[in-house]
C-alpha cells in the first residue's frame, strides 16, 4: 500500500508591522499598521492519494481545488495603557485595544466554501505588579472579543458543493498569566 499526502494543514502569513508608542499625560498610546501576506498561500486543502492493491482496477476520481486566491490585508491596531502607582512598590496597569482585520478570503461562489469574515477585535486587560516580595511578580488578565461581521455567500450554481451560507458571530477569549524577573 502506498500513501502520499501533500498539503498545508496550518499557515501563518508573513507579517510586516510598523508601529509607534507615545507617553501622553500618564497614558501610553500605541498604533500599528500590519501587512499580512495571505496571497502566498497557494493551497488550503491537503491532497491525499492512496494506492491499494485490490487485484481489480478501481477508478480514481479527483476534483482538484482551485488556488484559494487569498489577498494580502492591512491590519490597523491601536491601544492605550494607563499605569497607576499603588504605593508600596505596587503598580496597576489598565489596558484597552482595538484592531480591524479584513478577511483575506475572496467571495466563495464556486467549488470552495471557505467561511471567513471581516472582524473587529476589542480587548481589555489589567496587570498587577508587586516588587515588595523580593522579586518582581506580575499577574495579568486579558479579555478579547472577536466580532465577525455578517457575510452572506451565494453560489453561482445550485450544483456547487456546500450551497449558500452565512458567516458571522463572536468569539471570546480570556487569558490569565503570571510573570517574574529573575
Amino acid at each position: 500500500m502506498n500513501v502520499d499526502l501533500r498539503g498545508v494543514d496550518y499557515f501563518t502569513p508573513r507579517e510586516l508591522v510598523l508601529g509607534a508608542a507615545w507617553d501622553v499625560a500618564g497614558f501610553t498610546l500605541s498604533a500599528e499598521l500590519g501587512w499580512q501576506n495571505w496571497a502566498a498561500l497557494d493551497q488550503v486543502a491537503s491532497n491525499v492519494e492512496v494506492d491499494v492493491s485490490l487485484g481489480i482496477d478501481v477508478p480514481i476520481v479527483t476534483r482538484p481545488l482551485p488556488p484559494p486566491g487569498f489577498s494580502d490585508v492591512l491590519v490597523p491596531r491601536g491601544g492605550v495603557e494607563r499605569r497607576v502607582d499603588l504605593g508600596h512598590e505596587r503598580e496597576l496597569a489598565l489596558r484597552a485595544g482595538y484592531s480591524f482585520v479584513r478577511s483575506p478570503v475572496p467571495e466563495q461562489t464556486g467549488t470552495t466554501s471557505m467561511a471567513d469574515a471581516d472582524r473587529h477585535l476589542v480587548s481589555l486587560g489589567a496587570g498587577f505588579t508587586f516588587r515588595d516580595v523580593g522579586v518582581p511578580i506580575g499577574i495579568e488578565l486579558a479579555l478579547q472579543a472577536q466580532l465577525l461581521e455578517r457575510r452572506e455567500t451565494y453560489k453561482t450554481s445550485p450544483l456547487e458543493p456546500g450551497g449558500d451560507f452565512t458567516t458571522g458571530g463572536a468569539v471570546y477569549f480570556v487569558s490569565i498569566g503570571a510573570r517574574t524577573e529573575l
